[in-house]
């Protein structure tokens, strides 16, 4: 019987890997091929399927409930492995509860829509002085969300590939049909840093500067 004990960043780093395979392979692409379609509004779409993780009931989140009765202390204490994979396989289901279906446009649409929600909940709470002064400086440049799609596309595997590889490109692209790439230099990221918050505080992808370049999207992919 195979038994960890450790902290939950050890324990991410060696069994996060097959666990994240399980969910590809043994979960996710069954019910994608099951599905046959985007599910995102109206879509339809038949091709570059993607199964996406329903926002709040992701891969480390269901991780997270799976080890609860076992951590103390935050470590993780006479975790039986064998256990803890069916459980963590279990609360996958129903699977409709834990993956849409989606194209790779409306993936991005998907991401980009709660990444919104986030963005204006922080502002709700920005001091209306400084929201005003805000606002005025930006009045030239409606709110909108900067299209950041990162390759691979899931967010939790993007980062844990980052933080191995401590490094990626950003290609980014303009209205004009051009395109510049840019190594990131990742040496700084860490297990809480965020993603694309921090690809969202670079000067050039600010609201109203990504407006001013005329930059129409970006690519972030993992330089292996």
């Amino acid at each position: 019987m195979a038994k960890f004990n450790g902290t939950i960043q050890d324990f991410e780093k060696f069994v996060g890997p097959r666990l994240r395979n399980i969910v590809q392979t043994s979960i996710a692409r069954k019910y994608k091929k099951n599905i046959a379609k985007c599910q995102f509004d109206d879509c339809s779409n038949l091709e570059n399927l993607e199964a996406a993780h329903i926002h709040g009931n992701d891969r480390k989140s269901l991780i997270k409930k799976s080890l609860a009765e076992n951590i103390v202390d935050d470590k993780i204490v006479d975790l039986d492995l064998n256990l803890f994979e069916q459980k963590f396989v279990k609360l996958h289901y129903p699977l409709e509860k834990s993956f849409l279906i989606l194209c790779k446009e409306c993936h991005r649409k998907y991401d980009n829509i709660t990444e919104s929600i986030i963005i204006e909940n922080v502002i709700e709470n920005i001091d209306e002085n400084n929201l005003l002064i805000e606002e005025e400086q930006d009045s030239k440049f409606p709110r909108m969300t900067l299209d950041i799609e990162l390759i691979p596309n899931d967010t939790l595997e993007f980062k844990e590939l980052l933080l191995k590889y401590k490094s990626a490109y950003m290609s980014i692209f303009y209205n004009d049909g051009t395109k510049e790439i840019k190594e990131w230099n990742a040496s700084n990221m860490s297990e809480k840093s965020d993603i694309i918050r921090n690809l969202r505080s670079r000067p050039d992808f600010r609201q109203g500067n990504w407006q001013k370049l005329n930059i129409k999207r970006v690519e972030v992919e993992i330089n292996y």
